[in-house]
Parts: structure tokens; C-alpha cells; sequence
């Protein structure tokens, strides 16, 4: 069990879209900075990043703004399913 790799189920996908749901992308921006998780400036150019993915823009969809966190390993999967 030591090392083994969980795999996250189709039910975990979904109860995380239920969590994240409840939050909004600009919650989510300021739980991460509160929780410090990341440099301001780290945290800063993964957002300038991801504005330049979506036309300027953030994603307003708090979980598809937490899958790009996660591709600039600002977050983990954990963290967005907490």
C-alpha cells in the first residue's frame, strides 16, 4: 500500500464538481492566497498564465480555474477536493 497510486473514480469527480460548485473562481483565488499555498508572486504569474490561456480572461468555472492551479502546481488535487 506503501507508494500505491489512488485513482480517482468517476463518484470523485463529481462529488469534487459538488464541492467546487459551491465555491466561486474568485473564492477560490482568495483561499489559495490566504492559505499560502504558493508565493504572491508565484501565484500571480500562474494567474497572469492561465489569462493569457482564456483570452484575458479567468475562467469563471471554479473547477476548470482549479485544474489550471494544478497544471501550474500551484494546488493539488488534493487541495481542490478539500
Amino acid at each position: 500500500m506503501v507508494g500505491e497510486r489512488l485513482q480517482s473514480t468517476p463518484r470523485d469527480r463529481v462529488k469534487t464538481r459538488a464541492i467546487m460548485a459551491t465555491v466561486t473562481a474568485e473564492r477560490l483565488i482568495e483561499l489559495v492566497r490566504k492559505s499560502q499555498l504558493a508565493a504572491p508572486e508565484v501565484l500571480d504569474k500562474a494567474l497572469d498564465s492561465i489569462r493569457s490561456e482564456h483570452g484575458g480572461t479567468l475562467p469563471t468555472d471554479p473547477v476548470e480555474l482549479a485544474k489550471a492551479l494544478q497544471k501550474y502546481k500551484v494546488v493539488t488535487r488534493w487541495h481542490c477536493e478539500k
